[in-house]
Parts: C-alpha cells; sequence; structure tokens
C-alpha cells in the first residue's frame, strides 16, 4: 500500500486525472455491461412470452367468432394453429404434400398450409405454446398454439460473451479520449494557477482586481488575486510605516546620544573639580560631605551610561552564535572585587558548546547586571551557582529577606529598586535592561523570587 501511495505521489496531475477517469469510464461501462448481460436473456425471454400471450388471446377471440382472416398476419408471423385434426401453419416453399383445401369455414386468401388428419409435434424447448378449449358452432374445440422462440437463454448469454471484448475495446478507446480532454482541462487549469501564485510570490504580478467569470477553479483564481491584491497594498503600508519608524527611531537615538554626551561632559567636569577639592580639603566635615558629592556624580554618571546602553538595544547587527563560557569569565572576573568585599563565593557550572545569537557588547551587558544584582541582593558568605547547558542558563543566589511587595512583574520596570542606600547605589535599569534585550533577540526567560532564593532562567532554545 505505501509503494502504491508513493508512486501515486509521484505521478503528475495529468496523468492521475487521467488514469482516474479511465478506471472510472471502464469499471462504469463494465458494471453496466455485466447488469445488460445477466438481465438481458430473462428480459427478452419475458417479452417474448408476454407479446405471445398477448397474440394467443387475439387468436383464441378471432376463432371464437369465427374471424378466419384476422388469422393471416399471426401465420404470416410464423404462428402455428391446431384444432383438433387440423393444422394452420405458413405454408413453406414449394411443399404441396399432405396439404388439402382448407374447409369452407377456415377459407382465407393467404398462403396457408392446412394439413388434415395429422398432429403437428411441437418442441417445447424451441416454443412457446398455448393450449385451450373454445366453443365454435356449438361444439368444444381444442384449440393449440405455437410460436417459435427467436432466441433462447443460453444464446443470448453466448452473443453478449462474444460481443463484450468488442464493446470493452471500444469504450477503452472513448473513455481514453474523454479522460485526456479532461485531464488536461483541469491539468492546465491548476498549471494557470500555479503559474500566477510563482508570479506573486516574486512581486511581478500585476496588482488588479479583475473579476472573470467561470468554473470553480475560475473563482479559486479570482480569490487569490483578490488575496493577493490586499496582501500588497498592506506591505505597501507597512513599508512606508517601517520607514517612518526607522526615521523616529533614528531620531530618538540620535537625540538619546546628545542628552548623553552633553550630560556626560558636565559631569566629568564636576567630578575632576570634586576630586580636587576633596584633596585638598584638611577638616573632616567638608572632606565627607565632598565624598557623598563624588558618590552621587558616580550614580549619575552610571545611570547616564545606562540610558544610552538601554537606547542602543535595538540597534541592527549581525548576529552571530557566540559561546557563552568566554564571555561570562570575562564578567566574572570583573565583579571580583565585589565578591571578595562581601566574601561570596561564585561556583560555575559550564557546558562547552553553550551559545547564543546575541553581540558580545550586549551579551556582557546581560551577564554584567544578572551577576550585579546577585552580588548586590545576596547576603555575605554566601554563594551565587550559574549554571549554563546548551539548553539553559541559569543564576541562583540567595536573598537577603526583606518586606516588599514588588511582583516579578514590577522588578522588570525601569527606574524600581527595593534598596534606599547601599554601597552600590541602583537606578532599577538592570532587569529592564536585561528583559529589552532579550526580547528584542526573542528569547524566553522566567524569573522565581521566594522569600530566602531568587532564580533567574533564559532558555538557549525556542
Amino acid at each position: 500500500m505505501k509503494k502504491i501511495k508513493s508512486f501515486v505521489a509521484m505521478r503528475s496531475l495529468f496523468a492521475k486525472t487521467w488514469l482516474i477517469s479511465v478506471v472510472s469510464i471502464l469499471l462504469t461501462t463494465g458494471l453496466l455491461f455485466l447488469v445488460v448481460g445477466y438481465f438481458a436473456d430473462s428480459f427478452i425471454y419475458d417479452t417474448q412470452k408476454e407479446n405471445f400471450e398477448q397474440n394467443s388471446k387475439e387468436i383464441l377471440t378471432a376463432l371464437e367468432e369465427d374471424a378466419i382472416e384476422r388469422l393471416d398476419k399471426y401465420i404470416a408471423q410464423g404462428y402455428t394453429i391446431q384444432l383438433d385434426d387440423v393444422t394452420m401453419r405458413e405454408r413453406p416453399a414449394e411443399d404441396n404434400s399432405g396439404m388439402a383445401e382448407a374447409p369452407d369455414s377456415l377459407s382465407s386468401d393467404t398462403a396457408l398450409a392446412i394439413q388434415t388428419n395429422s398432429q403437428l409435434i411441437i418442441n417445447p424447448e424451441k416454443n412457446f405454446q398455448k393450449k385451450e378449449d373454445i366453443i365454435r358452432d356449438g361444439e368444444t374445440t381444442n384449440v393449440t398454439i405455437s410460436y417459435p422462440i427467436a432466441l433462447t437463454q443460453s444464446e443470448i448469454f453466448d452473443i453478449v460473451r462474444n460481443i463484450a471484448p468488442y464493446f470493452l475495446f471500444i469504450a477503452l478507446i472513448v473513455s481514453s479520449i474523454i479522460a485526456i480532454g479532461y485531464a488536461k482541462y483541469f491539468s492546465n487549469k491548476i498549471k494557470s494557477i500555479n503559474q500566477v501564485i510563482d508570479e506573486m510570490a516574486l512581486e511581478i504580478y500585476p496588482v488588479t482586481q479583475e473579476h472573470h467569470k467561470g468554473d470553480e477553479l475560475q473563482e479559486l483564481r479570482n480569490n487569490i488575486n483578490i488575496m493577493y491584491c490586499k496582501l500588497r497594498n498592506t506591505m505597501t503600508a507597512l513599508k512606508e510605516e517601517v520607514i517612518m519608524v526607522k526615521k523616529l527611531e533614528d531620531s530618538r537615538q540620535l537625540f538619546m546620544s546628545g542628552i548623553v554626551h552633553e550630560l556626560k561632559t558636565p559631569i566629568m567636569n564636576m567630578s575632576l573639580s570634586l576630586k580636587g577639592l576633596y584633596q585638598e580639603e584638611t577638616v573632616q566635615e567638608k572632606k565627607l560631605s565632598l565624598r557623598n558629592q563624588l558618590s552621587y556624580l558616580t550614580g549619575m554618571n552610571r545611570l547616564v551610561s545606562e540610558l544610552l546602553e538601554l537606547s542602543r538595544v535595538g540597534d541592527v547587527t549581525v548576529v552571530e552564535e557566540i559561546e557563552i563560557t568566554p564571555v561570562l569569565k570575562d564578567v566574572a572576573t570583573v565583579y571580583a572585587e565585589m565578591l571578595e568585599d562581601k566574601n561570596q563565593k561564585l561556583q560555575l557550572t559550564l557546558e562547552k558548546g553553550a551559545t547564543m545569537a546575541i553581540p558580545i557588547n550586549k551579551m556582557q551587558k546581560l551577564f554584567s547586571n544578572l551577576l550585579g544584582n546577585a552580588i548586590k541582593y545576596a547576603p555575605k558568605e554566601s554563594v551565587i551557582r550559574i549554571t549554563v547547558t546548551k539548553e539553559l542558563f541559569e543564576i541562583e543566589n540567595q536573598a537577603i529577606p526583606i518586606e516588599d511587595v514588588l511582583s516579578i512583574e514590577e522588578m522588570h520596570k525601569p527606574f524600581v529598586t527595593t534598596d534606599d542606600e547601599t554601597d552600590y547605589p541602583s537606578h532599577g535599569l538592570g532587569l529592564y535592561l536585561v528583559q529589552s534585550i532579550l526580547q528584542f533577540y526573542s528569547y524566553r526567560y522566567s524569573c522565581i523570587k521566594e522569600t530566602n532564593q531568587f532564580i533567574y532562567r533564559i532558555f538557549l532554545k525556542n
């Protein structure tokens, strides 16, 4: 069965349509022929017998009415009529032996063979026969009517069987011709529709909503044309919208870059000035105030840098698969001092071959924000675990029990933080930036926050 299916699947629509049409016509013709052949002998025999019964009634009526002249047509058709010892039948050519003149009551102008004092032997297998008594001239007369059967049932069956090969041969030729035209019609229709679809795919088909009347296949072509026109119009509108959005995005990035540049310059100048004053100042209270101001400026500088990084998330660059392990190790090296300050340990479980399709600078920012958050919010002398496989990136850390009402969704919003003052001030852009990068590069993620535990997972395989 599988071989038949594969063979049929490989054939062209023309060949399959032609084959199905020929087989259908042949099966229908053959079945009809068998049914007709099976019932033909009974039908012909029954028809002959019915005609014989009807004619026999008319012959008996004519004899009862003594209308002998009405018997001429039946005798001419081959009927044989016996009245007691008188037999009336068609006169054989040049045969006058044993024949006698008909009695006056049976006289007729037709050439009849009237045989008296003799009983004609009738073969019941070759003739229909009817016997009946009638009253003629006040006397009971025995009448026997016979008629030869034109074709017997066995003869009819033989005839049907003999003509069957010729009948099927003619049916094969006719059905093949019909099937060729039928197959070509549908094949050409389908080829025409496929050609239109190919031109539509290449966007070289004219955008015209012409409607032609025709069959169902023509209606299909009309509907495809209407759909294509609507799609092309929608694509044109989308292209125009994309161009406008791209211009707005370019303007936004240019604006953000300009703002960041304008902010960074005075912040750096102020920092340098405060550092100089801090080094020259001798009064302890003033030095403490200057140190706090420097910390605020440092935080402002970090905020500006994060805003700049956030504005560049959507930059379109050529993306290649980059191995995670070396990038993660570089980020861990940067945070080694922070880990040492809090006496924390970083446990890495890395599988070779794990990759992400993200530019290396954004991958560094991604891991930096996740690891920085873990170090910041994990208690001292705790263990931060990072597990990387080909399917999953997971970072897990203990969490300091704090009473906050932030949900997972709120934690990923910009400028949302749970701390007031720490050694490493936060502006609430870390997880928001992580989420923005993952969403832009179509990576799924999950975040689990429990009382004493925080787990962040990135699914590397979609």
